[in-house]
């Protein structure tokens, strides 16, 4: 009998997706009073936006997402789609179509991915302080998006 080496192949659109995680909890506490960093990716537009986030309360969580959605929105970008980890409320998913991750499938998140591009200078001493690492992160990112 014949060998077939078939290629099983699923095309995903991507256009108007994001990708949005959120940073682990910093060590201490930065000197603005945030813990977090919010991620988001606009395939698109090869967006990356971060935003320092206090706690992971679901209120605040909301808030700091809707903060980058209206600027992306001020900017002409649209969102029909978002890839988010699989620890995301039910509000905060509410109003946009959405896929989560699997649990322990980091590298299917592209946020993910970009978190740990970012920490990498830090773990690399390229920051003084241990309680500016979260504002050096968002510094860094809004100046090279």
């Amino acid at each position: 009998m014949k060998k077939k080496h078939d290629i099983c192949v699923k095309v995903f659109d991507l256009q108007e997706t994001i990708y949005t995680d959120q940073t682990g909890q910093f060590p201490y506490l930065s000197s603005k009073g945030n813990r977090y960093i919010m991620v988001a990716y606009h395939i698109d537009a090869n967006y990356i936006a971060m935003e320092p986030i206090k706690n992971r309360t679901e209120a605040q969580m909301i808030a700091i997402y809707q903060r980058i959605i209206d600027r992306w929105k001020a900017a002409g970008l649209t969102m029909k789609k978002q890839i988010l980890d699989n620890e995301a409320s039910e509000e905060y998913k509410n109003g946009m179509e959405y896929e989560l991750v699997p649990p322990h499938d980091r590298q299917r998140n592209i946020a993910e991915q970009i978190i740990q591009t970012a920490k990498k200078p830090l773990r690399e001493h390229h920051v003084r302080s241990a309680r500016n690492i979260s504002d050096a992160l968002v510094v860094q990112a809004r100046s090279t998006s």
